[in-house]
């Protein structure tokens, strides 16, 4: 039989159940308040803890200049013996690269014949018959499907197949020691090259004696905005000092163009001229660019000399860079600059303005680097440029030039200079930066406007060659055929080599790789080499300015990482346009 089933009392007293159930609820109650007090207790003491551990870690840290005090006598001691060590080591590398690919007999050989090739073929020759044999040879290599079994035929060969597996072992045993030696060699390769390039091989045209291309071939448009002072009639005569066959000033409304009238006809009764040699044009609406392309459509002479309104020509300028126009193939010059030293009223002004002076002096130094290798130029300044007419006069150059966007904003009024040298390598004309000190051109910058006025101008350079970069690497792709390692030393480098992340991670991973240990001396040595790095580039400003050394160079480390903090804003930004 089953048992019957037994009914619960649920409510037989009612005075039971509440009872119960309120001390169930208090219990609940209880545990949930001594919860929320821990939560709460874990929180303050994780906070406590947490500044208790930021404030031990400060205390620490100030043993850290004490010990780099200790150390530097030692590190400098070190850095400055090392090269006498490397020295003797640099044949003996030499002959260890060289053994990979010749027999032992030949090393020796085949280095030197290696050297000499270089130099003849780079140097040497590159205007001659035989240069223009190695330039078609060159184009032959990179020909795609040449360079394709190149490349597959040097995977094949049985030292090279050694060398990948031994750095790729080198890099699976020992990972961090192989991001430092990556990191370190695509920063430093570039600098040692480029300080071998811009000291030993910069060259430039001389004007011949029987120049075909003469100033009076050229015509000079000079845009502005309307500030028709000192500067811009300083502009206006220096101009006028190189003898060019007419200057059109190409302003923006009606009441620029009256003044902008009313003070050229000043220049031109104090000088003596006649009525057609300086015209002035205008548009309704400020833009650089349609400015250029409006006061372009007007000239009848082979040549354009595009000026701003705040730079002054020496009186050789056009009869030094005219020599590169004697051949044909040539669209487009640039030239060296330089930022004028004006320490201002206050120390605000002279640090901006020093500021200015290193920023160019780098441009400088990179553009005649680049270019020497292989005829690179990564932007012609827009500063100062000369151009054929029929380029800009052509109605395809005209089109892009005023309808430019990025990313689907536009069209873009900026960045013509970066627009110029990327037309000029897409559509097979040569680029030249003509690094002369005849042709050396001055401006001033940084003394006006103040912090704010000033970093809006560096932002705004840092969002233009981020974009120009951008298309130049993604959209032409024709940069790596015509100038490889401009490529890769301005355009590629430009992309990761922010130092306010790049440096950091040089340290990071140089500590923890097998390079680095408690005894040695390796973050001495990477610090003297990142140090002595960022001078390079402005080692003439220096050498010009001994007075202001003693605080120039800690200003100029300053505003390497304070620029790098830049860079990082304009690439965020940089569909800004502005």
């Amino acid at each position: 039989m089953s048992k019957p089933i037994q009914e619960i009392p649920l409510f037989v007293d009612s005075s039971i159940n509440e009872g119960t159930l309120l001390n169930s609820l208090s219990g609940i109650l209880l545990r949930f308040t001594i919860t929320i007090f821990k939560f709460f207790g874990a929180v303050v003491w994780f906070i406590l803890n947490s500044q208790w551990i930021l404030i031990k870690s400060f205390i620490a840290s100030l043993q850290v200049p004490l010990f780099l005090l200790k150390s530097t006598p030692k590190a400098i001691f070190s850095f400055l013996i090392a090269p006498f060590h490397l020295l003797p080591q640099i044949t003996g590398a030499i002959r260890l690269l060289f053994r990979f690919i010749f027999d032992q007999p030949l090393v020796i050989i085949s280095a030197a014949a290696l050297y000499v090739w270089l130099f003849y073929s780079l140097v040497a020759s590159r205007d001659t018959r035989v240069g223009q044999i190695f330039d078609t040879f060159y184009n032959f290599l990179f020909w795609v499907p040449i360079y394709s079994i190149i490349l597959i035929d040097l995977s094949n060969l049985v030292p090279l197949r050694i060398l990948y597996d031994t750095l790729e072992e080198f890099s699976y045993s020992s990972p961090w020691s192989a991001v430092f030696v990556f990191l370190f060699t695509f920063k430093f390769l570039k600098i040692v090259v480029h300080l071998f390039s811009y000291n030993f091989l910069t060259s430039y045209k001389l004007p011949p004696l029987d120049s075909t291309v003469l100033p009076s071939d050229v015509t000079v448009i000079i845009p502005t905005v309307g500030d028709f002072g000192p500067e811009f009639i300083q502009t206006v005569q220096s101009s006028l000092d190189n003898n060019p066959a007419k200057i059109i000033v190409s302003t923006v409304g009606t009441e620029n163009l009256i003044q902008a009238r009313r003070v050229i006809e000043q220049i031109m009764r104090t000088r003596g001229l006649p009525g057609q040699t300086i015209e002035v044009a205008a548009i309704h609406e400020p833009s650089k660019r349609a400015q250029c392309v409006h006061a372009s459509v007007a000239v009848k002479t082979n040549l354009i000399a595009y000026v701003d309104d705040h730079v002054v020509w020496p009186p050789t300028f056009l009869r030094s860079v005219l020599a590169e126009f004697e051949d044909p193939g040539v669209g487009i010059v640039g030239t060296c600059k330089r930022v004028k030293r004006e320490r201002g009223n206050t120390w605000s002004d002279s640090i901006r303005n020093f500021i200015a002076c290193i920023y160019v002096e780098r441009h400088n130094f990179e553009t005649t680097s680049t270019y020497n290798l292989d005829g690179g130029v990564w932007i012609i300044s827009g500063k100062t440029y000369l151009v054929r007419t029929d380029i800009v006069q052509s109605l395809e150059y005209r089109q892009q030039y005023l309808s430019e966007t990025f990313l689907g904003v536009g069209p873009i009024n900026c960045d013509d200079d970066h627009f110029n040298t990327r037309y000029m390598v897409n559509h097979g004309w040569k680029t030249v930066f003509h690094n002369r000190p005849q042709a050396m051109i001055r401006t001033s910058l940084g003394t006006s406007g103040g912090w704010t006025k000033f970093s809006q101008q560096l932002l705004r350079w840092a969002r233009s060659i981020w974009r120009s970069n951008f298309k130049t690497l993604f959209v032409d792709g024709k940069c790596w055929k015509a100038a490889p390692w401009t490529s890769y030393a301005m355009f590629l480098s430009s992309l990761f080599n922010i130092s306010i992340i790049y440096d950091p991670l040089l340290f990071i991973s140089l500590f923890k790789s097998q390079f680095y240990t408690p005894d040695s001396y390796a973050g001495e040595y990477l610090a003297w080499a990142l140090l002595l790095s960022k001078l390079t580039k402005s080692w003439n400003f220096h050498m010009r300015n001994k007075r202001d050394i003693i605080w120039t160079i800690p200003v100029e480390i300053i505003f390497g990482y304070f620029h790098g903090t830049i860079r990082l804003i304009a690439l965020f930004t940089c569909r800004d346009i502005r």
